[in-house]
């Protein structure tokens, strides 16, 4: 079948510029290098004049986001150290300076999972995540973004079976199977950084007279008699309309348009346009700072061109974080929304199902309480919330807890270990555009003969979960909660969730002696489980 690139989730671009590599066939000369570029054939399609081996290299700087369930606290997304390409739609990957970064994980996937427990992450070039965190915050400080909400935004726009986001990358048309160089393309493997060259020609070209105000000595005895349907807007209208309208398509309407023209004659319009259609010329705002001189000519500053084309490709990526940021900043007010119990209309709409008894006896001598759980409270968060559930371990191997992260909130039935001396923890990230198709309890229990009633009851030693991707066919990934201990199951009971159902929670008994101090408790005997599901129309269009 062959393998397949990966691009950046930024600028959807290789991930890969130049290196040098040995000559294997060269035995003789073990010095012998040559370079080589995953680009295909660069030199003969890019302009070689603009593209070279020193211009592709921050190809090569690229890093992942992701996230680790197995993290503790509310934020457990990473930022790895650096990415690798390495075919097939993975990376490999350094371990960074984040301490949420897995140091046993190097060869991840990028884009989807290729199994329920493995780590998603998104590949992007550093100056590429600069230049992300300069047009939502206005400073380039990736500190300042959310990376736990970056990675929601980011996760709700993966294409199936695509290797970049469901964004418009601009007019680029490299992305193959594998990176391909197109001519006249050129300017999409342009170093987008700010970049000291360009101040300094900035610098320059300011200090001219053509970009000095100049006296406005325009006198019009009379205006031209043409029918114009923009002489008839207020000046509050139009100004709206140019918003929409980029720098060339404005200067084009300036020439057709005798009202436009007028309504632009102002210095101060031209540098609130520029600000607003130039942002990502960070080089220039730094220049003029708070010391801007107010006899400059904005205009003249906005019809600059030529040398400055090459600032194409940062505008095109500053594009692509503008269609991101409204996702991010909607996840981030979601993940911010704390519900501390089920909406009514909610909790009143799901139903409870497969009543399964594993024990009798605790039941019979009252040592049990019954428990419910729900771990989705809305359905808003049902349709755009992705899930982080967890399972709670004892020493011994046996479950004494189930929670599930929402956000920055944990819903927790039994206990969440943090009581429990030496208790372990596993946990999956389950994604908002998946559907949990069914849980097996795997269950385990000592000899009943040995007269030590609470030692024979029960215990679930392994959880199973399985999920499927909506509105695609019964294609289900599973993965196994579990303890290091290995135990001998001997039974197994499954409950499954109905199409056109969602789970949202469960209910179970618990054994009272998890209320006694550690170390004594044994673990969480679920003696019955019921599934809360919830029926939505947003879920059922996606059943197979």
């Amino acid at each position: 079948m062959g393998g397949f690139g990966t691009f950046c989730a930024l600028c959807g671009g290789s991930l890969v510029g130049g290196r040098y590599e040995e000559d294997e066939d060269d035995e003789e000369d073990d010095d012998e290098e040559e370079w080589s570029s995953d680009i295909e054939d660069y030199s003969s399609s890019y302009d070689p004049l603009l593209v070279s081996q020193d211009s592709l290299a921050w190809l090569d700087e690229s890093c992942c986001l992701g996230i680790n369930p197995q993290a503790e606290g509310d934020a457990r997304a990473f930022i790895s150290g650096k990415a690798v390409d390495y075919d097939r739609g993975g990376v490999k990957v350094q371990l960074g300076s984040d301490s949420n970064q897995p140091p046993t994980e190097t060869s991840l996937y990028c884009y989807r999972k290729q199994q329920l427990s493995g780590l998603l992450v998104f590949p992007f070039h550093n100056c590429c995540l600069d230049i992300f965190t300069q047009a939502l915050t206005g400073v380039n400080n990736a500190l300042k973004i959310d990376k736990d909400t970056l990675f929601d935004a980011m996760a709700a726009l993966v294409n199936t079976h695509s290797a970049c986001l469901a964004l418009d990358y601009g007019s680029i048309s490299g992305q193959e199977q594998y990176w391909e160089s197109v001519p006249g393309e050129g300017f999409s493997v342009a170093n987008p950084s700010p970049s000291p060259s360009i101040t300094d020609l900035l610098e320059q070209r300011l200090a001219t007279d053509s970009f000095q105000l100049q006296v406005d000595r325009l006198e019009i005895t009379h205006e031209p008699r043409v029918q114009d349907p923009l002489a008839t807007l207020p000046l509050e209208v139009l100004s709206n309309i140019f918003d929409f309208l980029s720098g060339t398509d404005l200067l084009e309407l300036l020439k057709a348009s005798w009202p436009a023209f007028c309504a632009t004659r102002r210095n101060a319009f031209w540098r609130r346009f520029l600000i607003h259609d130039m942002p990502w010329l960070v080089e220039l705002w730094l220049l003029l700072g708070n010391d801007e001189p107010q006899e400059l000519d904005y205009k003249a500053v906005f019809g600059m061109d030529g040398t400055f084309m090459a600032l194409a490709n940062r505008r095109r990526i500053w594009a692509v974080c503008e269609q991101l940021a409204p996702h991010y900043y909607r996840h981030l007010q979601t993940r911010m929304r704390v519900l501390h119990a089920p909406e009514p209309n909610f909790l009143q709409a799901a139903i409870s199902t497969h009543m399964i008894s594993l024990s009798d006896e605790a039941e019979d001598n009252g040592s049990s309480s019954l428990q419910h759980a729900m771990f989705l409270y809305s359905e808003e968060e049902i349709r755009g919330q992705p899930v982080i559930y967890e399972v709670y371990w004892a020493e011994s191997g046996y479950l004494i807890g189930l929670g599930a992260v929402v956000g920055k909130q944990r819903r927790i039935v039994g206990q969440d270990g943090a009581k429990v001396r030496n208790s372990t923890k596993t946990a999956v990230r389950v994604e908002s555009n998946d559907l949990i198709t069914h849980i097996k309890l795997l269950v385990a229990t000592t000899d009943p003969n040995n007269g030590e009633t609470q030692a024979a009851l029960p215990k679930v030693v392994a959880i199973e979960l399985g999920t499927k991707e909506i509105g695609k066919a019964r294609m289900e990934q599973g993965w196994k909660f579990s303890p290091s201990a290995v135990l001998p199951c001997i039974s197994a009971t499954v409950l499954h969730v109905t199409d056109g159902a969602t789970f949202v929670g469960l209910a179970g008994h618990i054994d009272q002696v998890l209320t006694l101090p550690a170390p004594q408790t044994p673990g969480l005997a679920l003696l019955t489980m019921v599934l809360e599901r919830y029926h939505t129309e947003h879920r059922a269009s996606g059943n197979a």
